[in-house]
């Protein structure tokens, strides 16, 4: 059972990693792109859901997600409608909005 717990930890705390480093490495971009674990996709649906660790691991890993489109969403410096001279540069923005959104999974 200690191998299990330790796998599991060692899972959770590799996926939060990932998912900040590949948060980080993007932001930098200027994009949002989300991290998808790999873990258990070999495995049948029947058998993976029915492991409760990694069930546990995945939501915490949506967890993230849920923040991470959140802070993307309400971002403030991505520009704001006072800054719009027109409606040109108002269809620019939501263009860029929509290429974030598009382009948020990795």
């Amino acid at each position: 059972m200690l191998k299990q717990g330790v796998k599991s930890d060692f899972c959770t705390h590799l996926h939060s990693f990932l998912a900040g480093l590949t948060d980080l490495h993007y932001k930098m971009q200027g994009l949002t792109v989300i991290y998808v674990p790999q873990e258990g996709n070999n495995l049948p649906v029947e058998q993976a859901s029915k492991d409760k660790e990694l069930i546990k691991r995945l939501e915490g890993v949506v967890v993230q997600w849920t923040h991470q489109i959140r802070v993307a969403l309400s971002d403030r410096d991505q520009g704001s409608s006072q800054d719009m001279l027109g409606p040109t540069d108002e269809h620019s923005f939501w263009i860029y909005r929509c290429k974030c959104i598009h382009t948020s999974t990795f």
